[in-house]
């Protein structure tokens, strides 16, 4: 893990308000073309998604960049190796599904799940688990949500239901990692996450948060909603529409149906997250 040195980056991940503008587009192409020190197979999607959060300052985007693939260095554990057809990650995808809904919110947000599918807390392993939800994400990252344009921000629901004592006990065994899973989140991902809401947590996840809670900011934590008895009262911020059929929505599609669909999706960038020369920064 390398210092925290992006506390000039907290304005450019809070605010975005803008119109995508090609030519700002072309410039950070060509810049990340001249960099000696990120990869030449960024795709313009990504790059799109940082002149997002960044109000479309380029040299905020540049530095936000940099910074992004700076971090995934000092983490091999989950940066390199990303095969989503390796035993242990076909595990993780099946003991906790990750998808984003294919509908958006009216204000245009994506919204994003993770659910335990296997609590089966004998093969639970924490790291694999966010090693798989990275490789996910940056396939999602890769692309343009819509019509070659970027979501206006991201709700992501995390649904702890069957989650127990023995997964609180893996979780904290990989500590060190899930610090940096938020660090990582916070701090670089291009994403403005504008919600995030626990679903049905037990006493232990009530426990992880409290844990967890310092590694936040504040900025997530005024967006942070918990949800003790079901989803009835996530439908005041999600709605049922956009919803899966398993947590009381009328999308039209179910949680299996989802994740099927973002395992395939990273599938068909299997070799592209595989070659770590594509996500490799250079000191």
């Amino acid at each position: 893990m390398i210092e925290d040195e992006n506390d000039d980056f907290e304005d450019c991940l809070d605010e975005q308000n803008i119109e995508e503008t090609p030519n700002y587009l072309e410039e950070f192409r060509a810049w990340v073309k001249d960099s000696k020190k990120l990869p030449k197979t960024i795709s313009d999607a990504f790059l799109m998604r940082f002149l997002k959060v960044c109000d479309n300052d380029l040299t905020k985007a540049q530095e936000l960049l940099m910074f992004n693939f700076k971090l995934r260095s000092s983490a091999p554990n989950l940066f390199t190796n990303r095969d989503i057809k390796a035993k242990e990650i076909q595990t993780a995808a099946d003991i906790m599904h990750f998808f984003a809904l294919e509908k958006r919110t009216k204000d245009n947000f994506k919204v994003s799940v993770a659910t335990f599918h296997n609590t089966d807390a004998s093969i639970f392993n924490y790291t694999d688990l966010l090693k798989t939800a990275l490789m996910i994400l940056d396939t999602r990252f890769a692309e343009y949500d819509y019509d070659n344009k970027i979501a206006d921000g991201d709700i992501m629901i995390s649904d702890m239901q069957g989650m127990s004592f023995r997964h609180f006990l893996k979780m904290m065994r990989a500590f060190s990692t899930a610090t940096f899973y938020m660090k990582y989140l916070q701090e670089s991902a291009p994403i403005k996450i504008v919600q995030a809401h626990l679903v049905n947590p037990s006493g232990v996840v009530n426990r992880m948060f409290s844990i967890m809670r310092p590694f936040m900011k504040k900025e997530l934590l005024d967006v942070f909603h918990i949800h003790s008895n079901g989803y009835e009262s996530l439908y005041d911020y999600v709605p049922k529409e956009l919803l899966p059929s398993e947590y009381g929505g009328t999308s039209g599609v179910t949680i299996e149906e989802s994740h099927r669909q973002w395992i395939a999706r990273t599938e068909k960038n299997r070799d592209f997250l595989l070659n770590d020369d594509n996500w490799r920064f250079q000191e």
